[in-house]
């Protein structure tokens, strides 16, 4: 059973970002341990209070895992453990010169003290009549990109089983991903259905263009005819900021037909998707570097979903006290994210973290009339060995205001100060 999908985003992509500090087990380097921890708490209530001010959120899947956040700081109090380990075994020069091949494992733990394994797959290089610098991978894997200001993966294609080809200049890979499966039913029900998956990316220089398939197999909940979901990509990487300034640019543009924008190349099909929905997205992140003793991350998303007018969709949720309170439609679905985080360098050991966030969004997640926006402001001192990014363990207290429209926020008042604490380390 998967669990908070966003956790584990966040853990693959700190631990991909990362493999380059690997810690070797072995004399010859064969074998690597890395991975991803976080601790983090506030001294408010749990209770009656959203888990994070999130971009999105959908109701009708597992969990109800939420799509993006508004930024870190003073916003994951809620998540107050997370773990991520991964062991890289490597076999070089195995049969001939040249041929080799690596097997990883990470299994991932969670705050309520549960932990699943969260990738598993083998990679073949060297193999007869493949091109140079090519590989072809099976097993459990998970293809992401993110935002990272705002937690948000603008890519999450997620096989629980699959085969794959990669190469500097094309990848492919075709798979499925099981059924989900509810964990508090008794006895236990499936929430989605299985799918087919296939995901393929080509790159041109500073250039590349993917896209996204998904076919869903069965759909338990439903109970009608089973949709499929087509996502395009085009992204470009600039080294400087907007060709102003040091540092780099990442323009992505996304179009998809049968899906949400908030599931443009993914492999799920929300519930409250229907095949004639179209959307888009465009995202631009960055970093700017220019600045001596600062490192300056501003990010901007724009979302836009048309929704089929003629789709006899669904229509409401009821809660757990049955009522109402998530009323669907037609009505188009709009979001404008825009963040800024920054990390000053104080001295050898520490620094300030600042992060302004602002999101303003029309019929938020298919709801018709929720309209508004919302805002966050955090900062606060950092402790590090040695300041700079990608640098850890880094411990932090933060102090954050947050507010905005109610039926944006979900906060229990128009505004509130939170005040807590994170420690992160990867390697």
């Amino acid at each position: 059973m998967k669990k908070r999908k966003l956790a584990v985003l966040i853990s693959t992509y700190l631990i991909s970002a990362s493999a380059a500090h690997a810690i070797p087990l072995s004399d010859d380097n064969s074998l690597e341990f890395h991975g991803y921890g976080m601790v983090a708490g506030d001294f408010k209530s749990d209770y009656d209070r959203p888990k994070s001010m999130r971009l999105h959120m959908d109701p009708t899947g597992p969990h109800q895992d939420p799509r993006g956040k508004m930024g870190d700081l003073g916003n994951t109090y809620w998540h107050d453990y997370f773990s991520s380990l991964a062991v890289t075994k490597k076999w070089q020069n195995v049969g001939a010169p040249g041929q080799s091949a690596d097997f990883t494992y990470q299994m991932v733990g969670y705050g309520d003290k549960g932990f699943e394994t969260a990738q598993m797959y083998g990679n073949f290089a060297g193999v007869t009549v493949l091109p140079k610098d090519s590989k072809i991978w099976i097993g459990r894997r998970y293809l992401d990109d993110r935002v990272s200001v705002f937690a948000y993966n603008t890519k999450e294609v997620h096989f629980d089983s699959a085969i794959g080809y990669t190469s500097p200049d094309f990848d492919l890979a075709v798979g499925t991903a099981q059924v989900e499966w509810s964990g508090s039913a008794r006895p236990a029900e499936a929430v989605e259905g299985g799918r087919r998956i296939a995901d393929a990316v080509y790159r041109l220089g500073a250039t590349e263009l993917g896209i996204t398939y998904v076919e869903e197999l069965d759909d338990p909940v439903r109970q009608q005819e089973e949709q499929n979901a087509t996502s395009i990509s085009a992204k470009y990487t600039l080294p400087s900021f907007l060709g102003l300034t040091s540092g780099n640019t990442i323009f992505k543009a996304q179009y998809g037909k049968g899906v949400i924008a908030q599931y443009l190349n993914t492999s799920r099909i929300s519930q409250i998707s229907e095949q004639g929905d179209s959307s888009m997205r465009f995202t631009m992140d960055g970093t700017i570097d220019a600045i001596d003793g600062f490192t300056i991350k501003p990010a901007l998303i724009v979302e836009y979903t048309d929704r089929d007018e003629t789709a006899s969709r669904l229509s409401s949720l009821i809660d757990v006290d049955g009522h109402a309170d998530h009323h669907y439609g037609s009505a188009d679905e709009t979001g404008v994210f825009a963040g800024l985080d920054v990390q000053q360098k104080l001295n050898q050991n520490w620094s300030m973290l600042y992060e302004a966030n602002v999101n303003n969004t029309q019929n938020k997640d298919g709801n018709n009339g929720v309209n508004g926006t919302a805002y966050k402001f955090a900062m606060g001192p950092a402790l590090q060995l040695q300041v700079q990014p990608g640098v850890a363990p880094i411990a932090s207290l933060t102090a954050a205001y947050v507010g905005g429209d109610q039926a944006i926020t979900e906060l229990p008042a128009a505004s509130e100060w939170r005040f807590g604490y994170r420690m992160e380390v990867w390697f």
